[in-house]
């Protein structure tokens, strides 16, 4: 199961994954390699990547506006105040009550209804038709713990400091792409490393890490930005050249004292 949720940065939207525990993925969005760590079925299921974004950016939005609608019980008559709209699934709503985390399908002739006596019969179709939805349901546009600790870290990230603590990573890698991102990770804030440097380090080409360093799924917290050309020339990032240089620059002014706001773009 993959869960995905949506972040607004400085520098652009980024799409975060995770397999309920720990960040499978952190991607901005439209760059190369998006959705590379996610599951095949989830893509299939979502019709694709930019469908995907556009679904769960949807799906977010819908909630934010519902959310605010809840004050209003007149829009809203009979749904209990105390549940929110998670997304829909064919022609039926996926609610969750805040309180008790209940989970239950509704159709929408049954959304503004009070309630009815023969709806305890339909109740128990509809929790049937519910279980089947979840046995099927391959990803959920749903907030987790390791999301919690992802904002948080981009947060601090995104303010100019470095942030002193990782969310916990599960990397969907190859054992070489593995191996790469692990010395990623041990390059310092602020701090760059060269192709040449992280393939002699590994026994191995610049060439083959250059590929590794390409597809890293977690974006900014395995610090690919900090990867650089012979002579700290900016090269390879899926981000895009310009995000690459911004982030070097937020990195470089946090050692000076400086904000991002007094970062001009590359």
């Amino acid at each position: 199961m993959d869960y995905i949720w949506h972040y607004e940065s400085p520098l652009g939207g980024m799409t975060m994954a995770s397999d309920g525990e720990a960040l499978t993925g952190l991607w901005f969005d439209g760059q190369r390699h998006f959705g590379y760590s996610l599951q095949k079925e989830t893509l299939e299921a979502l019709g694709g990547i930019q469908e995907m974004r556009d679904a769960l950016i949807g799906i977010q939005e819908m909630r934010g506006v519902l959310t605010g609608m809840l004050e209003a019980r007149d829009v809203l008559a009979g749904m209990p105040e105390e549940r929110v709209v998670l997304g829909e699934v064919g022609d039926r709503m996926i609610l969750r009550s805040v309180r008790n985390e209940e989970r239950k399908s509704v159709g929408r002739e049954d959304e503004m209804e009070d309630g009815k006596e023969d709806g305890k019969e339909d109740g128990k179709e509809e929790e049937k038709e519910d279980e089947k939805i979840e046995k099927t349901k391959v990803w959920r546009d749903e907030w987790t713990e390791v999301f919690g600790e992802t904002v948080r870290w981009l947060d601090i990230y995104f303010s100019g400091r470095d942030p002193g603590f990782r969310p916990k990573l599960n990397l969907r890698v190859t054992p070489f792409q593995k191996r790469v991102c692990e010395a990623m990770l041990e390059i310092p804030f602020g701090e760059t490393m060269t192709y040449g440097q992280m393939a002699a380090g590994m026994h191995s080409s610049a060439r083959a890490v250059g590929t590794a360093v390409g597809r890293n799924p977690v974006s900014l917290i395995v610090p690919c930005h900090r990867v650089v050309g012979a002579g700290g020339r900016l090269t390879g990032y899926a981000g895009g050249l310009d995000r690459k240089a911004r982030l070097l620059a937020l990195e470089r002014a946090a050692g000076l004292g400086m904000g991002y706001q007094s970062i001009s773009p590359a």
